[in-house]
């Protein structure tokens, strides 16, 4: 059994660090939307176009997108993580 644990917990490790630059990449697009709709709280100062709004608009709801995509991955692995260390407990014993 010692071999399986340690399988899982090489398993459980990479889980993590995945997990890490998933989190760190969703905290990136945070950052950006936050930036963006900054920028188009000041259009008026800026004297954006349409068409430059409109572009802006469009990477809006496609960092939102990213965001979506981001939080699935991030429980996707969170579950990955739960499930791994239950597995380890349950050969420990």
């Amino acid at each position: 059994m010692d071999p399986e644990i340690q399988e899982l917990k090489a398993k459980l490790e990479e889980n993590r660090a995945e997990y890490k630059k998933a989190a760190e990449k969703l905290g990136d697009y945070n950052g950006k939307l936050k930036n963006i709709k900054r920028l188009l709280d000041k259009k008026g100062e800026l004297s954006l176009s349409g068409d430059e709004i409109s572009i802006w608009n469009k990477r809006i709801k496609k960092i939102e997108k990213d965001i979506v995509t981001s939080q699935k991955k991030l429980d996707n692995l969170r579950n990955k993580i739960y499930i791994t260390k239950i597995e380890i407990r349950i050969l420990k014993h």
